[in-house]
This record gives C-alpha cells, sequence and structure tokens, in this order.
C-alpha cells in the first residue's frame, strides 16, 4: 500500500498508483463555521474526519503532498451578506461573486447516514443533514 506521497508522485508521473489520491482543498471559512455548528468539534480537523467519514486511513503527521500555489484573488474579497429577503440572502464570496443563497430549509429523500453536511446550515433554520455526521 502507498503513502500518500508515494501515491501523490506516481500519479504525477503518470504511474499507476495504488488508488486516486485524496487531495481537497481547503473549506471556505463560512463552511467550516457551519461544519462547527453542526456538530465538528473544534479540537477535530474537518480534514481527518472527512478521511474517516469516506472510509481512508488518517492521515499522516507529515505534511500532505502537493504543489502549494495561492491561487486565490489576493487580496481576496470581504464574504458578506448584501441584502436579507424573505426566502434568501444575496451574499458576496471571497471572488467577489455576488448571488442568492436560499433561506428555506432543504429536505431530501437520499440516506444521508456518514454524509457530510451542508455548507449552508448558516443561512437555514434547519440543516438536512444530520449533526451526528460529525460526531467523532
Amino acid at each position: 500500500m502507498m503513502n500518500d506521497r508515494e501515491r501523490y508522485l506516481e500519479t504525477l508521473l503518470f504511474g499507476s498508483p495504488d488508488r486516486i489520491p485524496f487531495s481537497p482543498g481547503g473549506p471556505r471559512e463560512s463552511t467550516l463555521r457551519a461544519w462547527r455548528a453542526q456538530g465538528l468539534p473544534e479540537d477535530v480537523s474537518w480534514y481527518a474526519r472527512v478521511r474517516e467519514l469516506i472510509g481512508l486511513e488518517p492521515p499522516s503527521s507529515k505534511p500532505r503532498p502537493g504543489v502549494w500555489l495561492r491561487h486565490t484573488m489576493i487580496p481576496e474579497f470581504e464574504e458578506k451578506v448584501i441584502e436579507e429577503r424573505e426566502d434568501s440572502l444575496i451574499v458576496q464570496d471571497w471572488k467577489g461573486n455576488i448571488c442568492a443563497a436560499s433561506t428555506t430549509p432543504r429536505t431530501s429523500s437520499i440516506t444521508t447516514t456518514g454524509s457530510l453536511p451542508s455548507a449552508n446550515a448558516t443561512t437555514t433554520s434547519a440543516s438536512m443533514w444530520p449533526s451526528s455526521a460529525w460526531a467523532t
């Protein structure tokens, strides 16, 4: 079994990794706040918990492999609510995009056991994801 570094290098060199490398970018600050509000403990790494939820081994204590480039706008726009409407918020994201975000609770018929919580939790009165998804 390859470690994260070996898997990453094998992929970059067009080799045959034992599986696809798992190297997600980090969540937005607002998404991380929502996950914390939904039950992700402050002392638990979101990355470690996501790996656990999808059945991967715990992350190594070594830094994750990758090419670390800042590819965001410098400076980033402030994430903020521009206008509150009856069923939505008009928001600006870190890229300066202005869009509507629904405040109507979402419903779903899918099974959510082991699923990741919704990033929209801070703007909804109820979340479609059980807080137990973050329970450790």
